[in-house]
């Protein structure tokens, strides 16, 4: 016996207990009330819900790159950017006792890592501050001595 659903071919339940429907629309049946509804939110012809985006939305009324924003921040929107202070004279002085070699397992790893976090600040910007630092300790090296 087939679904009693015009357009399926599907082959019903044997039982009895499935009402005349096939496996998929008498799951839907059970789950939304009605054999015919697919999923929760059918965002099929809908556009993103962010402003400026005209692209298809996939999930939560999102497109695909929106969606990923949200699951990355809560929201379309991203958070504000902290403004941090520059960095204090101890802690470039913290900084620059770090060893001189730029591929030191010390700069790539634990103490560096430490300071940063000791700091309340991102890893990279402690390391950019670091490489930055060397590079005008550099420049003042070369222009004393020649």
């Amino acid at each position: 016996m087939t679904c009693r659903l015009s357009g399926c071919n599907r082959t019903t339940n044997t039982t009895g207990t499935a009402k005349g429907l096939c496996r998929p629309h008498y799951r839907r049946l059970l789950r939304y009330g009605d054999p015919l509804k697919r999923g929760r939110n059918d965002w099929t012809g809908k556009t993103c819900g962010a402003i400026g985006c005209n692209r298809p939305a996939v999930c939560r009324g999102a497109c695909a790159g929106h969606y990923l924003r949200i699951l990355k921040h809560g929201s379309i929107n991203p958070p504000a950017m902290r403004q941090l202070s520059s960095f204090t004279a101890a802690e470039d002085a913290a900084l620059l006792d770090l060893p001189l070699e730029p591929r030191s397992r010390y700069v790539k790893r634990g103490y560096l890592k430490d300071c940063a976090e000791h700091w309340g600040r991102p890893y990279h910007s402690a390391r950019s501050r670091l490489y930055a630092l060397r590079a005008e300790r550099a420049r003042q090296a070369a222009a004393s001595s020649g």
